[in-house]
């Protein structure tokens, strides 16, 4: 479905005119092809500006512009998810995400995550932290195993998030090294594809005995 506004604002008009202007002297084949005068269209080329800029003023000069209502809707939950990327960046950045991971799951080099810790973090220390007693990591490995079933298709980085906003007196490093202590329960490659849909974790976690198993997506599952 094509959306229809019509422009009345004389500015708004005159920037159509410059760019009719600019398709003249650059793609007039183009404007042949869709039937427009030829003699009209070398009239326009040789008529100077502040002809333009008065026939703008004319409110009888109607522009009209077509919006593709699907082109629409996709740029701004594309809008929507560049703006989501960068609050998470910050969020692992300033909660203690590796370099490493900030590569894995959002493609950045070392020297933009330097950058946003630098930004966000001055001179604080970004090193290793005291990782989680052990009676903390078995209710981290269930609050896990529940975020992985409840949210599945949800790219990891989303995942550590909710994990993270359960147990934030911990840096997201060290959660991660938590759920992978028994084993790297995600490829590399699905971590540097985290905005598509990433294969499906589950944990066969069992009391003190933890097997993580990545479904591969076709029957067959990885184990550590």
């Amino acid at each position: 479905m094509l959306l229809k506004l019509s422009m009345s604002d004389p500015a708004v008009k005159l920037l159509a005119l410059k760019q009719l202007m600019e398709q003249i002297d650059n793609h007039v084949d183009e404007l042949l092809k869709q039937g427009l005068d030829s003699a009209l269209l070398e009239d326009l080329r040789n008529r100077p500006m502040r002809d333009y800029v008065r026939a703008a003023q004319f409110s009888s000069l109607e522009l009209v512009v077509e919006i593709d209502e699907a082109n629409l809707r996709y740029v701004f939950m594309h809008v929507e998810d560049e703006r989501r990327d960068r609050t998470l960046k910050e969020y692992f950045v300033k909660h203690g995400a590796s370099a490493e991971m900030l590569n894995r799951l959002f493609k950045m080099n070392r020297d933009e995550v330097q950058a946003l810790r630098d930004l966000f973090l001055g001179e604080a220390k970004t090193g290793r932290h005291p990782m989680p007693s052990p009676f903390e990591r078995e209710e981290i490995h269930r609050e896990w195993d529940a975020i992985v079933r409840n949210g599945q298709g949800q790219p990891t980085r989303e995942s550590l998030y909710q994990l993270h906003t359960k147990f934030n007196q911990h840096t997201i490093s060290a959660l991660w090294q938590v759920i992978n202590e028994f084993g790297t329960i995600e490829s590399t490659a699905s971590l540097r594809q985290s905005t598509k849909n990433p294969p499906i974790q589950s944990s066969g976690w069992n009391g003190g005995n933890r097997t993580h198993r990545t479904n591969t997506g076709d029957g067959a599952s990885l184990s550590a």
